[in-house]
């Protein structure tokens, strides 16, 4: 990610103040709103859309337009930024920025574009890293969510199952903290399970190019304005009224404007659906990169 200055699944549905979703012409009764979140069948059962390997690798501006629905940016979510500081020195004797007794999880399969800063900057409050493509792989159950306070969903390759979804369900209810990337692999939709756990989906369609943020919130206090998506997706509301709050949104020059970071607060636990998992990769990686974590584990661990 190159900085600049300028669901299928369960669904949460707690104590939550939902923002309103308004379609290209505008808001207006539920019929009307169904109809702008909805996809046509192709694009919704099919797999995304081809990308040429070369261009993808390349990570070119050239992406096909996205045709995402808008979700209001505004909700209990979009706090000041001066209700949140990142310093967390006090707590921090390992010196990372991350709070000692902050525990994180990881589940998904390494990146193969290499992510060894991100990795070596987290792992001082790493609980577990699980490959959902090992042979027997652990199931995600109670046992260990119990053992962290944020589960990172990245490059994940197998879809969890109904029990799985179950479980960080009630593990987010009960104070837990989630962040789901979409992966950038051309037809993996696993991510889609999670993210809809607060009624989204990632998009079919590749994207790069200019991602600003939308108003003040705790995961980008301090950040620049905007940043580069490099081959990311936006994202698709799966309902009328998402419990989510969008804090970011792609630039409408390089194609249709469509929704791309957003954070949601259920009953006591806080989840981040980002739509570029390049953020955690070596050659993007960064302090800005590195505040930009710096703040969303902080906050989705509810500290």
């Amino acid at each position: 990610m190159r900085w600049t200055s300028s669901v299928s699944g369960l669904v949460l549905s707690g104590s939550v103040c939902a923002v309103s979703l308004c379609g290209a012409s505008g808001c207006g009764s539920p019929a009307s709103t169904d109809a702008a979140v909805s996809r046509d069948a192709a694009a919704e059962d099919g797999p995304r859309d081809p990308v040429d390997a070369a261009r993808l690798d390349a990570f070119g501006a050239d992406a096909p337009a996205l045709d995402a629905p808008a979700i209001d940016a505004s909700g209990p979510d979009a706090v000041s930024a001066d209700a949140f500081t990142s310093d967390t020195n006090a707590c921090d004797i390992d010196g990372n920025g991350l709070c000692d007794d902050l525990r994180i999880g990881f589940w998904g399969s390494a990146s193969p574009g290499g992510a060894a800063s991100f990795g070596a900057w987290v792992d001082p409050n790493l609980a577990w890293r699980q490959d959902d493509t090992s042979t027997g792989s652990a199931s995600l159950d109670d046992a260990m969510l119990a053992a962290v306070d944020v589960v990172v969903f990245e490059l994940m390759r197998d879809a969890l199952t109904v029990a799985e979804l179950g479980a960080i369900e009630l593990f987010v209810r009960r104070g837990g903290g989630v962040i789901v990337m979409s992966g950038y692999e051309v037809g993996n939709t696993f991510a889609d399970g999670v993210a809809g756990l607060v009624q989204l989906r990632f998009q079919t369609t590749l994207y790069s190019g200019a991602v600003t943020w939308t108003g003040p919130h705790p995961i980008h206090a301090g950040l620049p304005a905007s940043f580069e998506s490099f081959g990311g997706y936006g994202l698709t509301a799966t309902t009328a009224s998402p419990p989510v709050t969008v804090v970011a949104r792609t630039s409408p020059t390089a194609g249709a404007a469509a929704d791309f970071v957003a954070v949601a607060t259920i009953d006591s636990g806080r989840v981040i659906v980002l739509g570029d998992e390049n953020l955690t990769l070596d050659r993007s990686w960064g302090p800005d990169s590195r505040q930009f974590w710096l703040d969303a584990l902080t906050w989705a661990g509810g500290r």
